[in-house]
C-alpha cells in the first residue's frame, strides 16, 4: 500500500469527487418536504458507479505492481486500466449474477462461488485473459491452493465483524481492510509463483 500510495489515493478520489459532486447539487439535501431531490440522487448515484467501475481495473493493476515491488504512477494505471474496462464491467456484473443466486439459493455455495472466483480480476488484468478464461483459471487455481484462498475470504470476513462496532469499530474496519487491500494481490502473486516452480 505505502509503495503507490498516492496512486491509490488519488483513484479513490475519483468516486468521492463524484459524491461530493453530488452534494453540491442539493440531492443529498432533506427539503421542508421531507425527501431528498431524486432527481439529482439518481444520476449521480449511477456517476459514483460509473467511477467505480472505471477506477477498478486500475486498482487491480496497481495491487499488482505493488506487491510486485514496482511503482506506478496515477495517469500510467488509469490508462491501462481502461483497457481492460469493458472485460472487468462484464465480469462483475456477471459475478454480482452468480452471488447473488448463490446467496438467495443457500449461504454455503455462495462461499464456495466466492472462493472459485476471488480472483478473477486478478487473472484478467494480468494476463490480458477475457472474461470466461480468467473466470476459468481462477477456478482452477483456487481449487489447487484453496487453503490460501480460504485464508484470504477467512481474514476478510473476520475484519468486517469490525463494521458492527458503532464508530470506533467502524474506524478499525477501515483502517484494517485498508491495511489488508492489496493481499488478494498478493495471494495471487504467490499462487502464480508456486505453479511456476512446480511446472
Amino acid at each position: 500500500m505505502l509503495l503507490n500510495l498516492q496512486t491509490f489515493v488519488l483513484l479513490g478520489a475519483l468516486p468521492l469527487v463524484m459524491f461530493v459532486a453530488l452534494g453540491f447539487t442539493g440531492g443529498l439535501e432533506l427539503t421542508a418536504t421531507g425527501p431528498p431531490h431524486w432527481d439529482a440522487v439518481i444520476p449521480f448515484s449511477a456517476g459514483i458507479i460509473v467511477a467505480i467501475f472505471i477506477i477498478s481495473p486500475a486498482v487491480v493493476l496497481v495491487q499488482l505492481k505493488s506487491v510486485r515491488r514496482q511503482q506506478i504512477g496515477f495517469r500510467e494505471a488509469f490508462d491501462q486500466g481502461l483497457h481492460y474496462f469493458w472485460r472487468m464491467l462484464g465480469l462483475a456484473l456477471l459475478l454480482a449474477v452468480i452471488f447473488v443466486v448463490s446467496l438467495i439459493l443457500f449461504v454455503v455455495p455462495f462461499f464456495f462461488m466466492l472462493r472459485r472466483y476471488l480472483l478473477s480480476p486478478y487473472y484478467l488484468v494480468d494476463r490480458d485473459l477475457g472474461i470466461r478464461e480468467a473466470m476459468r483459471q481462477s477456478a482452477a487455481a483456487s481449487k489447487h491452493h484453496s487453503g490460501a484462498v480460504w485464508g484470504v475470504i477467512g481474514v476478510q470476513t473476520l475484519l468486517s465483524i469490525f463494521n458492527f462496532v458503532p464508530i470506533l469499530g467502524q474506524v478499525v474496519a477501515v483502517v484494517c481492510n485498508a491495511a489488508y487491500w492489496c493481499a488478494p494481490a498478493a495471494r495471487y502473486n504467490q499462487m502464480c509463483k508456486a505453479d511456476k516452480a512446480a511446472a
